[in-house]
């Protein structure tokens, strides 16, 4: 019986495109639930904007009404409203019991890899809280904290209407 040699630079080659192939098929995976993620929040968005109604008939200010109780009756959760001028950020605040759950729950408390927009579970919203700290992912497409970053720029500052941060 012949003994056949086992060549280590084939192993290791092999073993090496084994490795790359597991990596990027998980790779590829993970981009898609982070994308599906992304389009699911952006629906949800949608849907939770539909409670918020602008009424512009002062022409000096724009006055937000929020209904809070058509929104906690989609997630009784919510807790407030955040609007930042010139960023994306415009999104329902919810509070959870701690501040994990929100991290990789959606709005609708599904599975979510972008998480939403929520308060730290310490907070109290009966006004006897002087700060409120609110949490989200500063995401590459710019949803969530993602826009944030525009705050830097010197014409976000130039611009007086960007002065104003509606939390209700």
């Amino acid at each position: 019986m012949k003994k056949r040699k086992i060549n280590a630079g084939k192993l290791l080659l092999f073993v090496c495109m084994l490795i790359f192939t597991i990596v990027l098929i998980l790779s590829v995976v993970k981009i898609i639930n982070y994308l599906n993620d992304n389009r699911a929040n952006r629906q949800i968005k949608k849907i939770t904007s539909e409670a918020v109604t602008i009424d512009t008939n002062d022409k000096l200010k724009e006055l937000y009404k929020v209904d809070f109780q058509k929104l906690k009756e989609q997630n009784s959760d919510v807790v407030a409203y955040l609007k930042v001028n010139n960023t994306n950020i415009d999104y329902v605040v919810v509070k959870g019991t701690d501040n994990e759950y929100y991290l990789n729950h959606n709005f609708n408390k599904k599975d979510n890899v972008s998480g939403w927009i929520f308060a730290d579970y310490h907070n109290r919203f009966d006004g006897s809280d002087k700060n409120i700290i609110i949490y989200g992912h500063n995401t590459w497409d710019g949803s969530m904290f993602g826009s944030l970053k525009n705050v830097f720029d010197d014409d976000w500052h130039q611009n007086k209407d960007n002065y104003k941060i509606m939390f209700i």
